[in-house]
């Protein structure tokens, strides 16, 4: 049987349950904004003037996010 779109899986829609984190996901985890890790993951993070830590706190929760939403798609 194929999903489609318009149908739902425990609450999502199709598209949801195959997307990945968002700024917003890892923004909660590393405590910052969205801005701040759109920055950090586009390169901007030291011309913005994101400290260091906050910069590696952002990549790491990144990482993390990625990490784990492979795990679920094993």
């Amino acid at each position: 049987m194929t999903i489609t779109k318009r149908e739902v899986f425990n609450g999502y829609s199709e598209l949801a349950v195959r997307k990945g984190p968002t700024y917003a996901d890892v923004a909660r985890k590393a405590g910052v904004s969205a801005t701040t890790v759109s920055f950090v993951l586009n390169g901007r993070g030291a011309e913005m003037s994101i400290p260091l830590r906050t910069r590696e706190r952002v990549q790491a929760a990144a990482k993390d996010a990625v990490a784990k939403r492979m795990d679920v798609e094993k």
